[in-house]
């Protein structure tokens, strides 16, 4: 009986993952590879460089950017990381210089900028502060 149960589950499994396809899209200058379901990104893609190093890595939810993503420079150093939610920019997001510094910092809400953003020179020092309301600058 035991066994019945695991050989169903994994039928099911088996069925259910038939339904994606993994696919490579030459974008270029960039490619792009990950899972495709009903004409659809699902789960993690991972961009590349032509040069194949590494440009963005994230996740999607039926076709839309979800979770955390990580863009990089060309030198391989992280530019911005942040989180998505339903295809729209959510909650805190950091960007870095190509030396690794940081350049910015800010939360934002549903694709909108909110409350400060922080931007700094390469050399650490601070340039800028802006302040958002559902996405309209402020000050």
């Amino acid at each position: 009986m035991k066994f019945l149960k695991i050989a169903i589950v994994f039928l099911v499994f088996v069925l259910l993952s038939c339904n994606s396809k993994i696919v490579t899209i030459d974008k270029g200058y960039y490619s792009e590879s990950g899972k495709m379901k009903n004409d659809k990104k699902i789960g993690k893609w991972k961009y590349t460089f032509e040069d194949g190093k590494i440009f963005q890595v994230g996740k999607f939810t039926n076709n839309l950017e979800t979770g955390n993503w990580k863009i990089y420079h060309p030198n391989g150093v992280l530019r911005q990381t942040g989180n998505f939610k339903k295809g729209k920019i959510d909650g805190l997001w950091k960007f870095y210089h190509e030396n690794g510094n940081l350049y910015g910092i800010g939360n934002a809400n549903q694709g909108d900028f909110e409350s400060d953003w922080k931007w700094y020179f390469e050399n650490g020092q601070i340039h800028t502060v802006r302040n958002y309301q559902k996405g309209k600058l402020i000050s």
